[in-house]
């Protein structure tokens, strides 16, 4: 049941018996004001109120048309705020500063979109025992590491997946980088490292 605040009596219900939610889902609710004889707006025996419930779609929080959602919030953290849905659509989709990379693809890598100097990249050290390759890393993003031996002018490229350790994702404790070691033991690529390995890596939500 509902109460009409501005009566004398707000704590009295509206109705005799109590209506169903169902009941005023269909057919809404209609609400009628007794006269009291002062004239008071809401005691008006002439004012009737209709009130229907509607259904409205909740507002959007994320993009939904970009191969990954990108909350509203992060792009607002680049192109300000007040953009209609179809114009957060339009800005996930929409190329990165680099020219290189779509802003969708900026927020799964952790990126700014709006600075032409960024790009997602990697450093590879080698060394006797193997080579190292740092990536820096988001919060809450899942890494894969690949390698292929040979030029890259081969064709086709057969790029293979670690043996182990070559799939992370960074969670709680979070950090800002993070080392692949590749000796090309099974702790790791599991294939000795010819004359030549190329890595390359993946990000995407987890």
């Amino acid at each position: 049941n509902v109460k009409n605040l501005a009566a004398g009596d707000a704590s009295a219900d509206v109705w005799p018996t109590a209506r169903t939610g169902a009941d005023l889902y269909s057919n809404g609710i209609w609400v009628g004001f007794d006269s009291d004889d002062t004239g008071n707006i809401y005691d008006d025996g002439h004012i009737v109120q209709y009130l229907k419930i509607e259904e409205a779609p909740a507002p959007g929080t994320a993009t939904s048309n970009s191969p990954a959602a990108v909350p509203y919030t992060w792009l607002d953290g680049y192109y300000g705020g007040g953009h209609s849905a179809s114009e957060y659509e339009a800005l996930a989709i929409q190329d990165a500063s680099n020219g290189v990379m779509q802003v969708w693809q900026m927020y799964v890598a952790g990126l700014d979109p709006t600075d032409a100097d960024t790009v997602f990249e990697m450093d590879n050290a080698s060394a006797v025992d193997g080579a190292r390759i740092v990536v820096d890393t988001a919060t809450g993003r899942a890494y894969r590491i690949e390698f292929l031996d040979g030029t890259l002018a081969a064709t086709p490229q057969t790029w293979s997946a670690f043996q182990a350790n070559g799939v992370w994702t960074n969670s709680e404790p979070y950090t800002n980088q993070h080392v692949f070691f590749d000796d090309g033991t099974v702790t790791n690529s599991g294939s000795p490292i010819q004359t030549q390995r190329n890595y390359r890596i993946w990000v995407e939500m987890p």
